[in-house]
């Protein structure tokens, strides 16, 4: 009985480590990703883009041309109660048939980003509304967006679909009830801006690098295959286990009688 309980707890401790070991490479595997900046020909194309069009003394935004990460800098002036900048990645202009693209594999953006100094950034997605939209006209596209904080240090900030939503202000502005559902059409993306907050500092100039821009998605069945596989394992383990424990019995009992034939 000893020796099979310790073979027993052997075979348990490596179905353990396969379990966890199977679990995590179906993890890592399910991950699935695609990369907007840096750009290629395997990727969603899109084409850079600001706001506004021409600089003022008000409100301005300049790029720069680097190839190893996007930078551009921008100043908002205390006059102005809602002032206005963006870097835009769009799609609709990128695109040769200007389509918008489908993110509905994908659930959340993530980017490495820096800002000198301190800012408050909007980061913003428009995408396409059937009831409304004129494709050409990008002042009807729907407008969702969330607030992100960054500094002069780089960071890793991940952006989850499900946290954009559309703000009251572009509901009430197109006549749709404030109960209305405010996550956007996925399948229907027509650009991605980065945009000045209420709490970006006035009356300087701000300077944004962002790099590394990426869709992050997950295929599940990776997932669902890796449980599986580990239910079987341990539902075999348990059978073989049962029957095992079964004959270890059988066979204590009968060498205990055999043990005590002499005896009696």
């Amino acid at each position: 009985m000893q020796r099979f309980l310790k073979n027993a707890m052997g075979v348990f401790f490596l179905l353990v480590l396969v379990s966890l070991l199977g679990i995590y490479l179906a993890r890592v595997s399910s991950k699935r990703g695609e990369m907007l900046y840096p750009s290629s020909d395997e990727h969603p194309a899109w084409l850079e883009s600001k706001e506004p069009k021409l600089n003022d003394q008000d409100e301005s935004l300049s790029i720069y041309a680097d190839k190893s990460f996007i930078e551009y800098e921008f100043s908002i002036s205390p006059r102005r109660q809602y002032p206005y900048t963006a870097y835009v990645l769009d799609f609709l202009a990128g695109s040769k048939s200007k389509s918008s693209v489908d993110f509905s594999r994908y659930k959340a953006v993530s980017f490495r980003i820096t800002c000198t100094p301190k800012n408050v950034l909007l980061f913003a997605i428009h995408s396409l509304d059937s009831d409304l939209t004129l494709v050409e006209d990008t002042s009807t596209h729907r407008v969702s967006s969330t607030f992100f904080t960054c500094d002069n240090e780089w960071r890793d900030v991940t952006i989850e679909f499900d946290e954009v939503e559309t703000p009251d202000w572009w509901l009430d502005k197109f006549g749709y009830p404030l109960t209305t559902e405010r996550h956007f059409d996925l399948s229907q993306i027509s650009q991605l801006r980065f945009v000045n907050s209420l709490q970006s500092p006035r009356a300087e100039l701000s300077k944004v690098k962002i790099s590394q821009i990426k869709l992050v998605g997950e295929n599940p069945y990776y997932l669902y295959f890796a449980f599986i596989f580990v239910a079987v394992l341990w539902a075999s383990y348990i059978f073989w286990f049962a029957r095992q424990y079964v004959r270890a019995l059988i066979f204590e009992s009968k060498d205990k009688i055999r043990k005590d034939l002499p005896i009696v």
